[in-house]
């Protein structure tokens, strides 16, 4: 990070992107707070360059709906995954795989009773996940190749683990 910061300036997109992937990071570590600042971060460099009708923007308000429905906040949760889910709509269409994923979400929050899942069951994680998260992320619809997990412990869930549109 030091190294972007000295070499590009500080509302870079690639500062912006690496503000989002460490969010992501201690999302999965179930530190939402710094994952949140984080995600600030990242928000603010992205408003200002890409607008805020961006899918990028939208990935970084899905990521903040995501720790706060982690951290048991019902309604923050739902107002970034609403403004997550407009921009998907607007962007990239009803059946994009965001605009699905971002639904998920949604309908998950809505439900929210408690914000673990209890060991003893078995998840069915996307591919996508398992390279880069520790920690399942429970909820997601599966993508070809999913990968049964036993769940040890309670897991707390987390949103987009990388800024990407795919």
């Amino acid at each position: 990070m030091k190294i972007y910061l000295k070499t590009l300036y500080p509302e870079h997109p690639k500062v912006a992107a690496i503000y989002h992937n460490l969010g992501a990071a201690y999302a999965v570590k179930g530190e939402y707070d710094k994952a949140l600042g984080y995600h600030e971060e990242s928000l603010a460099i992205k408003l200002k360059r890409l607008g805020t009708e961006h899918s990028k923007v939208g990935n970084t308000y899905f990521n903040m709906g995501a720790a706060y429905r982690s951290k048991g906040d019902k309604a923050k949760a739902m107002a970034y995954l609403l403004k997550a889910k407009a921009i998907y709509l607007k962007k990239l269409g009803p059946q994009h795989p965001n605009t699905k994923d971002v639904q998920k979400w949604i309908d998950l929050t809505n439900n929210l009773t408690g914000d673990t899942i209890r060991a003893g069951r078995t998840l069915t994680i996307p591919r996508r996940w398992c390279c880069t998260a520790p920690v399942p992320a429970p909820g997601l619809p599966p993508v070809p190749g999913p990968v049964p997990v036993p769940v040890t412990g309670s897991v707390s869930v987390t949103g987009r683990d990388t800024d990407s549109d795919s």
